[in-house]
């Protein structure tokens, strides 16, 4: 790249890989079994490895890398090799966003030990027919038992993990807002400190009066967050 191409780069804060294009429940709220012209599957290995090392001259600018998209983020066997690389590679602020069903004790040492830096856990009630009337196809007491093993494996093993709740936004309506989300999940996952937040799902255009409005949106939006689909 020319030194002036390289000064017009722009490098976002933020970069989302998408390692998963499938999942294991079929959520009210996600299009991930919609009918699509991309095919479902899980990024290869050396693909993600090159994508790293593509971006690895940029490494300091980038402060997150959210190693999820549309899908189960667990269902990649691979995912704590992924992880371990990008580590090695001096990346940091790496996320995965799960629905907890897979995360068994060997999967949770894995990612422990790769290295990473947040696990979003999508749980949407602390009762069994709120979580599985969102997230259908789990179960709400697998879903319950992994979490807490796994808090409770990261506390044992000293590990610097960190764990975020996320739910859906009908999911805080029917709890009746969000303290009275926030203090139940403190007693069902007995954390001391949980970090909660709320997603919006929307599905839809927005309208922007002028093409020059567009472009503006773009670059904005590029430079804090881009995303590399599944095929790159």
């Amino acid at each position: 790249m020319s030194d002036k191409q390289n000064s017009h780069l722009v490098i976002p804060e933020r970069i989302q890989i998408e390692g998963v294009f499938a999942c294991n429940a079929s959520c009210i709220m996600c299009p991930v079994h919609a009918p699509s012209e991309r095919k479902k599957g899980v990024m290869k290995l050396e693909l993600f490895k090159e994508i790293i090392d593509k971006l690895e001259p940029y490494k300091e600018k980038i402060n997150k890398v959210d190693l999820w998209g549309l899908g189960e983020s667990l269902m990649d066997k691979k995912l704590h090799l992924k992880i371990k690389y990008a580590k090695e590679k001096g990346f940091k602020g790496l996320a995965i966003a799960t629905n907890v069903e897979l995360l068994d004790e060997e999967t949770a040492i894995k990612l422990f030990e790769a290295g990473l830096d947040t696990i979003i856990f999508s749980i949407d009630g602390i009762k069994k027919e709120t979580h599985e009337g969102i997230r259908e196809d789990l179960n709400f007491d697998r879903v319950r038992e992994n979490a807490e093993r796994a808090i409770a494996l990261r506390d044992k093993g000293g590990y610097a993990t960190r764990f975020v709740v996320r739910l859906y936004a009908r999911s805080a309506i029917m709890m009746s807002g969000k303290r009275i989300v926030s203090i139940g999940l403190h007693v069902f996952l007995k954390i001391k400190k949980i970090l909660l937040f709320v997603t919006m799902y929307t599905y839809g255009v927005v309208k922007l009066r002028t093409w020059e409005r567009l472009k503006k949106c773009q670059k904005f939006q590029l430079k804090f967050h881009a995303t590399i689909y599944l095929t790159a």
